[in-house]
């Protein structure tokens, strides 16, 4: 369900730049120092993300869920179906599957506050 509004999108890059934005996805997530960033990577492993989703750098287990080491520097979120935009994250924290059909992520029952430190660190994973 939903694979119909999978989109991809191509980035024609020099070889130069290429290897560059390669070199850089291997790279671990660097952890928040401090504030919103660092509540919302306790969110993360409290609310049991970790389960399903990995982060390069953290000790996951999660490997069915799309792995988000980098995901604050994607253009687009859940297979392309929506803009990268702060509101866009928010509202899919919120509430998934009001925002993509047939999505497995589950509504974790999060609160405002946690909602907001939870993109605060996720936008930060770059």
């Amino acid at each position: 369900m939903g694979h119909a509004a999978m989109r991809i999108r191509v980035f024609a890059q020099s070889p130069e730049d290429y290897n560059a934005w390669l070199a850089h996805q291997r790279q671990p997530a660097l952890p928040p120092a401090a504030g919103a960033a660092a509540n919302g990577a306790e969110v993360f492993r409290e609310k049991n993300c970790v389960n399903c989703h990995s982060i390069s750098g953290l000790s996951t287990k999660g490997r069915v869920a799309p792995d988000l080491t980098h995901v604050g520097s994607r253009t687009t979120l859940a297979s392309g179906s929506f803009a990268n935009t702060h509101e866009n994250l928010e509202s899919w924290l919120k509430n998934p599957q009001s925002m993509k059909m047939g999505t497995r992520m589950p509504d974790i029952g999060l609160e405002t506050d946690q909602i907001k430190d939870l993109t605060a660190y996720l936008e930060g994973l770059k």
